[in-house]
């Protein structure tokens, strides 16, 4: 198990420190202002890639490691045909959208979705190398995703001048990456032709629960852009997401975990001797890579961000304290939800999601109006002691359930 997560850990942090150092560069290029921009169309696209996602992802790493090869092969390429009929109308409609309407961001926004979308195939593939015990491959083609994107910025660094310069350059490098992958990594029939569509669409609904709260997860984050857009502006969004940027570089740990956890939490029956055993393995990881990266982000913020993205950023450095427990906690939560997921309680989760999602965006625009961006962290903190509380519960409920059952059957 330290293997396996060791291996997904190399893999995510020169995958985290590409994108990290790509954005921070733009930050630094083009200012808050046109950041800021790049950030509202980039969190716009990612809330629509929870579409394109279909909660496909969570759905393999649970289900692939309990199924035989060959019905693995036939269940990934129905789920690669969902994803391409799902996403590419959707792209296709907001294209024609954005054109027919004189929208000035349009093109900004049409290269971003586009560059949001491909990493979403990436991000597939990844998943079948990693459900599939195939980790060495999935570092191998991550990694050289991630330095083509990187070497790319670093190439046209000294002639960008714009947002959607910056956004082109990341698309290309993406479109190169997926096709090394698609070319050289790839060995399960992915055809179209051979699929019913028909078959592909009540798969695709036989996991709704997977795609709604994926869509819900992806809205932390990203809808933050679009609230803080309208009750403060576009600068200071380029502030926030700046911040954020940091956060999101290292949130990628918790996504190592899940990946490396969830697969072995699945081989074993629920509260079984194993799974409990895999289980609390897994919360001492969640809880440690938290803490840590929490006292980093409270007690260092100040000069990160001034170090890494200088004066223009300076207000960013007060946001960091907040961001630095909103890690810690999202860390909690995210160890019981992936424990949730395996236990097959992804209606409740969502259900649960919904309501903190309603509870964040109705008092957080309240409180970004009278607080500024402090007021937004503030929110996300509170909403994330919520899911925790609930997700909490529910485990506790099951786990007194099981005991119940096997005490009824002696």
């Amino acid at each position: 198990m330290l293997k396996r997560v060791g291996t997904l850990a190399f893999t995510t942090m020169v995958r985290v420190g590409a994108n990290l150092l790509t954005f921070l560069m733009a930050a630094r290029l083009i200012g808050p202002g046109e950041f800021g921009q790049l950030m509202l169309a980039n969190s716009i696209s990612l809330i629509l890639a929870g579409i394109f996602s279909w909660g496909i992802n969570p759905y393999l790493l649970s289900t692939l490691p309990k199924i035989s090869l060959a019905r693995q092969e036939r269940l990934i390429a129905q789920l690669f045909s969902g994803k391409i009929i799902v996403g590419v109308p959707v792209v296709i409609m907001l294209w024609l959208g954005g054109q027919l309407s004189g929208y000035s961001g349009a093109n900004l926004f049409i290269v971003v979705l586009i560059a949001i979308t491909i990493e979403t195939f990436l991000d597939f593939f990844s998943t079948i190398f990693r459900a599939t015990n195939r980790v060495g491959a999935d570092t191998v083609f991550l990694t050289v995703a991630a330095l083509i994107q990187l070497g790319s910025i670093a190439i046209v660094y000294p002639w960008v001048k714009s947002a959607q310069q910056i956004a082109v350059t990341i698309l290309v490098a993406r479109f190169v990456a997926l096709g090394i992958v698609i070319a050289f990594g790839v060995s399960e029939k992915m055809g179209l032709c051979c699929l019913n569509v028909r078959k592909i669409i009540r798969r695709l609904t036989s996991i709704n629960a997977f795609a709604l709260d994926t869509f819900l997860q992806n809205l932390f984050g990203q809808v933050d852009s679009i609230i803080i857009s309208l009750t403060v502006g576009h600068t200071a969004v380029g502030i926030y997401q700046s911040a954020m940027r940091f956060y999101f570089g290292f949130s990628n740990a918790i996504g190592v975990l899940s990946n490396a956890f969830i697969p072995k939490l699945a081989e074993h029956q629920l509260y079984t001797k194993a799974w409990l055993n895999n289980y609390l393995v897994m919360r001492r990881f969640f809880l440690a890579t938290g803490g840590a990266v929490c006292v980093v982000l409270v007690f260092g913020g100040y000069e990160i961000i001034a170090v890494v993205l200088g004066h223009k950023y300076s207000e960013a450095g007060a946001l960091m304290p907040w961001i630095g427990v909103l890690f810690l906690l999202r860390c909690f939560a995210s160890c019981n939800g992936a424990a949730l997921t395996v236990a097959n309680q992804q209606r409740y989760r969502t259900k649960i999601n919904l309501l903190n999602w309603f509870g964040i965006i109705s008092f957080g625009a309240i409180l970004t109006r009278n607080f500024g961006l402090v007021g937004w962290l503030l929110s996300l903190n509170i909403g994330t002691v919520f899911l925790i509380f609930f997700y909490q519960m529910k485990l506790i409920q099951m786990e007194s359930r099981k005991t119940r059952n096997l005490g009824e059957r002696t």
